[in-house]
């Protein structure tokens, strides 16, 4: 009975106190910016031409990581991450990377405008969706309750299969799980929708997310989706506060009421937030690291 005692107060000290920790943060890198950056700039694939410098000021105005950086000492470390992500080495030569999210712009002459990318327009893929909706037979619960907790529990599962030290959080406040790495502490919320079409919606109060958005906070939206068998599965949109912050500022995300609300939906093989794709976030729990 003592040692249960024990671990009882053990798991209430890990579940309270470690969201107040003082680790070290996670300091996004240049090419994680310069990926957002992109990315949150790709309501469509025309004039998205950016240069050098309007891509530093970008992530020097909106990228919090890099808000009181040196513009000029931030530029030549934008450029060299610029060309790591155009390149890759085969072989020991260096060669053009054929799957870099961004790309040079052609000059028309057959060479290309100095300084000046893009984000690389996606190939259309009619045929496929890249979240496919559960058959109503195949949907074992409508409860919220249970659904949202299954969904915690999930995110929890992919993150300990990472090497993070997760817990629930008691109380629900605008987090959900704490999760903690190589002295790194991250806060999360989690939404669970089950697809039964192609576009699927959320909404996060935006009282939580003043309050959170400035401490390392992530949103993970856990979809139940189905694989081609028609089994259950899941699948995982991660998403960080300054992805919603830049969403806000550019119109793409709205207020509505006390709710920040976010509507995806399919098209041609890709994951669209309104125009902007976000097939990039899929899956994508590297963002947590």
């Amino acid at each position: 009975m003592e040692k249960f005692c024990e671990l009882q107060s053990l798991l209430y000290f890990c579940a309270t106190n470690v969201f107040y920790t003082n680790q070290k943060r996670y300091i996004m890198t240049v090419r994680e910016a310069i990926e957002d950056i992109f990315n949150l700039r790709s309501m469509d694939y025309s004039n998205k031409e950016m240069d050098l410098d309007f891509i530093t000021l970008e992530i020097c105005e909106h990228i919090t990581d890099f808000k009181d950086k040196n513009r000029d000492e931030l530029r030549p470390k934008v450029a060299a991450a610029i060309n790591g992500m155009l390149t890759k080495m085969v072989k020991g030569k260096k060669v053009q990377d054929s799957e870099s999210i961004i790309v040079r712009v052609s000059n028309g002459r057959g060479g290309y405008k100095k300084g000046i990318y893009k984000l690389r327009k996606p190939k259309k893929q009619k045929d496929r969706l890249p979240i496919t909706p559960v058959e109503p037979s195949k949907v074992s619960v409508e409860n919220s309750l249970y659904v949202g907790s299954a969904g915690e529990m999930a995110v929890c599962s992919e993150l300990l299969f990472r090497g993070y030290n997760v817990s629930r959080m008691m109380v629900d406040e605008g987090v959900d799980v704490v999760a903690i790495r190589h002295e790194r502490t991250y806060y999360i919320q989690v939404k669970t929708v089950t697809l039964k079409s192609t576009g699927f919606a959320i909404k996060i109060k935006e009282k939580s997310f003043s309050k959170y958005c400035n401490n390392n906070c992530y949103y993970i939206v856990v979809i139940r989706t189905a694989t081609k068998k028609g089994i259950p599965i899941n699948q995982y949109l991660v998403m960080t506060a300054d992805d919603i912050k830049i969403w806000m500022s550019s119109e793409i995300v709205k207020l509505s009421g006390n709710d920040i609300s976010l509507s995806f939906n399919q098209k041609d093989g890709h994951i669209y937030l309104k125009d902007e794709l976000v097939d990039s976030k899929l899956n994508n729990f590297g963002r947590i690291s």
